[in-house]
């Protein structure tokens, strides 16, 4: 299957960006890409593409209605497509001859029936980010089951009204399509990538770690596909170890618990930071000893290469995370980053002192990293990658000898 070559390439020394492999492209003259919906643009995921898609001189467009609302989108639902629908109209109208491609990102189900009409009407190319599985998340959540339902209706129906999908790594897009029932061509992989910006040398806000600690940063949503539970009982086990820190930064449905589980295992070697800005958050990374994936069992995490993996790759740190098909078919184990086996504890101590021992592989696997980010997850790499996927030149379409 192109599927399986395509992992097969990925672990191969000569890991380059898939558009450095397959059919190299010159510059997008002749696109114009409009980013349609309702979204944060701030967000790694779509301030990635828009960024790689101007690397490479394409024309990017933003139609965004940005509403303020309370609560989810699928409450007060006629309410929202009003406001939304006349606001991406109004924006629209102006532009509507320029556009060959128009990027719905995710989390904009409701947007999509627009967007396809809009699409139909003045001939261009509807593409919908599903990077952000809604069905399979309200059932991790435990959403109540109408709600369940409505998100699988919306999302469903999202992905059969484009022409093409967007989706994070080749296991999603197998989840996609045992789920709905897709056509597999219409389904093209694009990691989400990182931003590689330089963190300030301090910060004025003061954090709970000493010059002379071995830092182990975890950061992101608590959510529990995120294996945070593997961590809490790593550090009880390396409590013993007085030096070895672990900072937790973020928040999210799972906090209050693991906050709880923190106390009543009585860890003096763990601190929960919660919410940091940008400029702290990148400057813990900058000078933590080891950075932290996820390492649940989860369908949802065995699918994923988080963002916090390739974020700390890019800040040229060591990172351990779960071996996955996701991890295995993008990265090397030991070369890139040190993979454990999910909701495995012990591994995971393990790992964490053996690159405390070890600084020379540490250092080795830092280096590694950054190279690799480089080559496949920087902007350029994932602008190149995207615009092969609009241009129709992807991987499973088209492989130049």
């Amino acid at each position: 299957m192109l599927e399986d070559h395509l992992c097969n390439y990925l672990l191969s020394n000569e890991s380059i960006s898939i558009a450095e492999k397959y059919c190299p492209i010159e510059v997008a003259r002749d696109m114009t890409v409009c980013f349609f919906g309702d979204y944060d643009v701030t967000y790694p995921r779509e301030a990635i593409m828009i960024k790689g898609l101007n690397q490479h001189h394409v024309r990017v467009l933003e139609c965004n209605c940005s509403i303020k609302y309370k609560g989810p989108k699928t409450k007060n639902k006629l309410i929202y497509i009003f406001k939304a629908y006349s606001k991406l109209v109004k924006k629209f109208w102006p532009i509507k001859k320029q556009i060959t491609h128009m990027i719905v990102p995710h989390n904009n189900h409701l947007i999509v029936p627009l967007a396809y009409c809009l699409a139909k009407i003045f001939k261009f190319q509807l593409i919908v980010d599903a990077f952000d599985p809604a069905y399979h998340t309200a059932l991790l959540i435990g959403e109540k089951m109408l709600t369940v339902k409505v998100r699988y209706c919306l999302e469903k129906l999202s992905l059969n009204l484009a022409d093409k999908i967007l989706v994070e790594t080749l296991e999603f897009k197998k989840l996609y399509i045992k789920t709905y029932n897709l056509q597999p061509n219409r389904i093209f992989p694009l990691p989400v990538g990182a931003i590689r910006k330089e963190p300030p040398e301090i910060v004025s806000s003061p954090l709970p770690i000493q010059r002379t600690d071995f830092v182990v940063l975890y950061w992101g949503n608590f959510h529990k596909h995120h294996g945070l539970d593997t961590i809490i009982e790593a550090a009880a086990i390396l409590q013993k170890h007085g030096d070895i820190k672990f900072l937790l930064a973020g928040n999210g449905i799972e906090y209050n618990r693991v906050s709880k589980l923190v106390q009543e295992k009585k860890l003096t070697n763990v601190c929960l930071l919660g919410y940091l800005t940008n400029d702290v958050l990148s400057y813990l990374i900058k000078n933590a000893d080891v950075c932290l994936g996820i390492f649940s069992r989860h369908e949802l995490a065995l699918c994923s290469l988080t963002n916090k993996v390739l974020e700390a790759m890019a800040l040229k740190k060591a990172v351990i995370t779960e071996r996955s098909p996701a991890t295995l078919a993008m990265l090397r184990d030991q070369r890139d980053v040190l993979l454990v086996p999910p909701e495995d504890s012990y591994a995971l101590t393990d790992a964490i002192l053996h690159l405390k021992q070890d600084s020379s592989f540490r250092s080795r696997l830092e280096q590694e990293a950054y190279k690799t980010f480089l080559r496949l997850f920087s902007e350029d790499a994932i602008g190149r990658d995207l615009i092969n996927i609009l241009e129709e030149t992807a991987v499973e379409e088209v492989q130049c000898g």
